[in-house]
């Protein structure tokens, strides 16, 4: 079978390989980071740092401003001419808006300080920033390596920008000079190594300077843009509410939040993974009438999430104690209850929009999902300032948690509505019971926090043994995953 006429299943298993081991390796030393960072600065300092983190990271994902998925439909989808036209004018507006972008926050970083109430914010945000026009550039080349469906180039470029950042940490760490504003200096140079790495994987086509696509961008991006707003507001609001209203906080609370939102979000590495294929794969499916392999991707992609992503959201929880003391210390355990309701939040909640979200990218209904996600967003906003004044930390969780509940409903109504299938009712209900029982058995069997990561293990691997049995995960699926599916080739 040639490359050209592989099918849809074959496509999807080796991009999805080289895609896992790049956000692997990134999701690895993102751990590795908020350890280091979370023993070395101790629980306050940790929060300020998290805070100023997340207002960076919403930035970044904001300031893609569509461009990075335009790329990856307009060009996975075979849908322009001049590949390298569309290329370049991608590198070119990406950084001129986060050049943009950095402008703006720089001019507006005390106010925003002083309404994260942050010592010292205003310093802290402008180091942060710096990082913004290379990160920009280097997302585009990363999914204009996807589009052209080399995902072993955005994998490579992947990990080597992960172990930068981690390296960099590691290294402040053992010469005793870790702090708030060194940790984001070493987050802006592993941005500029990342970028130094994809060009030279992309080649120099990519920097011819041109905007002559940028309307046709634009169309694609545009309406990506303003969904990221809505999805990446959900992500951090919580927080920024929880520092913003919260100044009452005892001293350590915030830090014990960041540690377990950080701790949280490891499912979101399949959303990484799935999102990278998923675009591309979904968009060729469609402009060349393969709905039916639209639909097996849709499926596949739910069947994923609820049998595979949910059971070890829910281990986690019934965990929640002994990890924040394994990863973070003793000094985190307080922050157990957290870990337990965000798992289910930013956990598995923000992975299954992600991969929702590029399902409606892929058909072309990116502004679909931005209508939900502000529905969402508004009872975020309400719910936060509802349940924190009363129940502090876990208010602002349990407010994730119920509006990224909220967000998933209405996106997954909207691609069944589009194409006609959404879960398979009867395996995600025996997958959800079975999930039940085996968190219930590690939630009753205490175990030292030196062991907890053995036993998670085991009731893992008792799962997969259990989902098999039932039928949850079978052969079909194995096939899938390895391509060796019977979907319909795409040429």
């Amino acid at each position: 079978m040639t490359e050209t006429r592989k099918s849809i299943g074959a496509q999807a298993a080796a991009g999805a390989a080289w895609s896992a081991a790049g956000f692997a390796c990134l999701s690895l030393c993102g751990y590795a980071i908020a350890v280091m960072l979370a023993r070395g600065l101790g629980p306050a300092a940790f929060g300020v740092y998290g805070v100023v983190y997340s207002v960076l990271l919403a930035s970044e994902q904001v300031l893609r401003f569509g461009i990075p998925q335009a790329m990856t439909k307009l060009i996975g989808g075979g849908l322009t001419q001049d590949p390298a036209r569309l290329e370049a004018t991608g590198v070119w507006l990406a950084l001129l808006v986060n050049l943009g972008g950095f402008a703006v926050l720089w001019t507006t970083a005390p106010w925003l300080a002083d309404w994260l109430n942050l010592e010292n914010g205003a310093f802290f945000i402008r180091i942060a920033i710096l990082d913004l026009p290379f990160f920009g550039v280097y997302r585009v080349l990363t999914h204009v390596m996807s589009g052209r469906r080399d995902f072993r180039a955005s994998g490579i470029a992947t990990c080597v920008y992960g172990i930068s950042r981690a390296g960099g940490i590691a290294v402040l760490l053992a010469m005793d000079a870790l702090s708030i504003s060194g940790a984001l200096l070493v987050n802006a140079a592993a941005s500029v190594i990342g970028f130094l790495v994809v060009a030279r994987l992309v080649g120099r086509r990519a920097f011819r300077p041109t905007l002559a696509e940028g309307s046709h961008v634009a169309s694609t991006a545009v309406p990506i843009t303003v969904a990221d707003v809505a999805i990446q507001s959900l992500l951090g609001i919580d927080l920024w509410l929880l520092s913003a209203t919260g100044a009452s906080l005892a001293t350590g609370v915030r830090g014990e939040y960041v540690a377990a939102m950080n701790l949280a979000r490891g499912p979101n590495l399949v959303a990484f993974v799935l999102v990278t294929v998923l675009v591309p794969l979904i968009a060729r499916a469609q402009s060349t009438g393969q709905h039916e392999a639209a639909r097996r991707l849709v499926t596949g992609t739910t069947r994923f999430l609820v049998t595979l992503v949910l059971p070890a959201c829910a281990l986690v929880a019934a965990n929640a104690s002994e990890l924040m003391a394994v990863f973070f210390g003793d000094r985190y355990r307080d922050g157990a209850p957290l870990l337990a309701i965000l798992v289910f939040a930013q956990g598995f909640g923000f992975t299954a929009l992600a991969c929702l979200q590029a399902i409606m990218i892929g058909i072309g209904r990116a502004a679909v999902t931005a209508r939900r996600a502000y529905v969402a967003l508004a009872a975020a906003v309400a719910l936060n300032y509802a349940l924190i004044p009363p129940f502090g930390a876990i208010g602002a969780a349990l407010a994730a948690m119920l509006a990224f509940a909220v967000v998933n409903v209405l996106v997954g109504l909207a691609i069944r509505r589009e194409i006609g299938v959404l879960l398979d009712v009867r395996k995600d209900l025996r997958a959800i019971a079975v999930t039940v029982v085996v968190a219930a058995v590690s939630w009753f069997v205490p175990v030292g926090h030196g062991w907890v990561l053995v036993e998670m293990s085991v009731l893992a691997l008792a799962y997969l043994a259990i989902a098999w049995w039932l039928g949850l995960i079978d052969k079909s699926d194995v096939a899938l995953l390895r391509g060796k599916s019977r979907a319909p080739a795409v040429d």
